[in-house]
């Protein structure tokens, strides 16, 4: 046997390997964008604020795990690096248990997402902590403008890096549990369904000046997830719907990664629950079921609740009060009306299952 031939097969059963060491290579890389940021000198002339640059200061790691001069910038990198981590550790579990791709993959995208918008973090941690939230979002543009800071090696690294091992792990799972072209096809409908209503929730009212409204436009989601697993909801809900209302919504990109990527790829919680939901022969109401209907989108709400309040304290300046009190009442309300019409079609939904069983591949 040739050495191209011995060399695949070990590559595909070690995608595992490859995938956590690419992302230790995400880990190490450390605060680009801050150690190539100009340093920053403000001067409160009542009632202004003014910016100039000033001399270099001596950051490195040690900035990002304590902050600098007292601002909050340590819990957004510290963050980062902590779902890179996180994305490593599941990477190596995965071995053991299928879900941990799902999780590690949930991991890699957000941190390599996170990473692109990180000098806008360090900007606005930096400013807050200067001005004060109530006068954030009127001096942040002029202090990014003087700060200069730079998307550089360090961050641009660490989020390439996490973009492979993303696309890695996805790798090592799919050889695993591939996707038939009726599940690609079911994927794509209910993606386009929830689009749909989408758009018909746009022609609510919405619950303050920043957007949100309460709807049921994920609930085709929740059945993806239901139907085909952790990963075909994340697929659904994070990348084609989560991606498709992010352009249409006009919002900007920058709210991507934690109201969209975050928030809708959130309904895999759910899938991890579908042997619990929809097990053998299952084919009318079960106490069970419904049970797990209800854990799984109470835990897919509470990772879209903390996703977009971090989206709301990063790109509105709102405190951490402010964010929760305003995206719980969406988040919730919309989650339960979803939990609802669920248990309420369980029976249904799970003749149609049985009727119309996943037929994923498994390729071992």
């Amino acid at each position: 046997m040739s050495e191209e031939k011995k060399f695949a097969p070990w590559l595909k059963s070690h995608l595992w390997l490859i995938g956590g060491l690419i992302g230790v290579l995400a880990f190490l890389s450390w605060a680009g964008p801050i150690l190539t940021s100009k340093p920053i000198e403000a001067t409160f002339a009542d009632p202004y604020w003014t910016f100039a640059h000033g001399s270099r200061a001596n950051v490195g790691i040690g900035s990002i795990l304590f902050g600098v001069n007292g601002s909050p910038i340590n819990g957004f990198f510290l963050a980062f690096y902590i779902l890179t981590l996180g994305g490593v550790v599941f990477s190596f579990l995965g071995i053991k248990k299928d879900f941990f791709y799902e999780i590690a993959l949930f991991c890699y995208l957000v941190a390599g997402i996170s990473f692109i918008s990180s000098p806008v973090f360090y900007d606005f941690a930096l400013c807050n902590a200067t001005v004060g939230t109530s006068e954030l979002m009127n001096y942040l543009e002029d202090w990014g403008s003087e700060a200069s800071t730079k998307l550089t090696f360090g961050a641009t690294f660490s989020c390439v890096m996490n973009f492979l091992g993303a696309i890695t792990i996805f790798s090592a799972d799919f050889e695993k549990k591939r996707f038939t072209v009726r599940d690609m096809a079911e994927i794509a409908i209910f993606s386009a369904v929830a689009v749909i209503l989408d758009l018909v929730q746009h022609l609510l009212p919405s619950i303050g000046v920043t957007g949100g409204s309460i709807g049921i436009a994920m609930l085709p989601l929740f059945f993806v997830a239901l139907r085909l697993g952790p990963l075909a909801g994340f697929l659904s809900g994070g990348l084609v719907y989560g991606l498709i209302t992010c352009l249409t919504d006009g919002y900007g990109i920058v709210f991507y990664p934690f109201d969209y990527l975050v928030g809708f790829g959130s309904v895999a919680i759910c899938g991890f629950f579908k042997p619990l939901v929809f097990g053998k022969n299952q084919k009318t109401y079960n106490l069970k079921g419904e049970i797990f209907i209800l854990v799984g989108v109470i835990g897919s709400a509470v990772v879209r609740f903390l996703g977009s309040s971090i989206s709301s304290i990063v790109n509105y300046g709102y405190n951490i009060v402010a964010a929760f009190a305003y995206n719980y009442i969406y988040v919730f309300a919309s989650a339960g009306i979803c939990a609802v019409i669920l248990m309420a079609l369980y029976g249904p939904l799970a003749k149609l299952n049985a009727a119309f069983p996943s037929r994923s591949v498994d390729a071992h």
